[in-house]
């Protein structure tokens, strides 16, 4: 975990509350800190490039609101997460001591580019999809260069339905239970095809069938951390998990 903070850039357990009980359990929900729906405008273009700015926030807030419940639900993790932004963080900052202008351009931009990749290939993967849809939930994209440099995160499918399968096995897990019966335009074999297409030419915001997208009046985020239990033992913000076996599930999943 250490090695993958310092290598991403920032601290991967961070990843446990926008990604894996935000955006996994409720995908383009409105419980779902990452939904697409969240950027609106008339240039398809300009909606991806503001997506990040938008899901921003929303997710930093998740982050340090589930941080504090998790430091009385476990410990453990909490441990794990301050020992990750101690090392990190205090690895960025002896390396701007050093070499400020190489830090700048050699470690923070670099970090800056991958958590701005990481979160805005989400639209690419989810916009026009049908969320309730057994298989057509996910956009992939099945080229080979793109999944070589990715660990095969163009099979997004796969991954929300076994989140825990290997990277090694997803093109295989891909073509066995989705390939058979998802919509053929769920399928791109070529990114920067789908990015000319999608936002050049003729750059319109389509559902995955064609149809022009029909987005739902977005408002704010729907919170997913139940709060002030009676009787239970309150964390820092007053806030703590509710006992339920999905939860606890997510739970133990977040501390391993």
């Amino acid at each position: 975990m250490i090695a993958l903070t310092c290598s991403y850039g920032f601290p991967v357990s961070e990843y446990v509350p926008g990604h894996n009980l935000s955006h996994h359990k409720f995908t383009q929900e409105r419980k779902d800190v990452m939904r697409t729906s969240k950027v609106q405008y008339g240039w398809n273009l300009f909606s991806f490039l503001m997506f990040f700015p938008a899901v921003g926030v929303s997710v930093t807030r998740a982050n340090y609101k589930y941080t504090a419940v998790m430091k009385a639900k476990l410990p453990k993790w909490h441990r794990q997460l301050l020992l990750e932004m101690a090392i990190c963080w205090g690895a960025k900052a002896i390396l701007f001591a050093i070499d400020w202008k190489k830090a700048l351009f050699l470690v923070l931009v670099p970090h800056l580019w991958a958590v701005w990749g990481i979160t805005s290939v989400n639209y690419l993967q989810h916009d026009g999809c049908d969320k309730d849809h057994p298989v057509n939930h996910s956009r992939n994209f099945t080229g080979r260069l793109f999944n070589w440099f990715t660990f095969n995160n163009g099979f997004h499918g796969i991954h929300h339905e076994e989140p825990g399968l290997h990277w090694s096995l997803l093109r295989e897990e891909h073509m066995a239970r989705l390939h058979p019966t998802i919509h053929p335009a769920l399928e791109q074999k070529s990114l920067l095809v789908y990015l000319f297409r999608t936002f050049v030419l003729p750059g319109k915001r389509l559902s995955y069938d064609g149809t022009p997208i029909v987005l739902p009046e977005d408002g704010p985020d729907e919170n997913w951390i139940p709060e002030k239990l009676p009787g239970a033992d309150l964390g820092a913000e007053g806030v703590i998990m509710v006992e339920e076996p999905s939860l606890k599930l997510d739970a133990k999943t977040a501390e391993a």
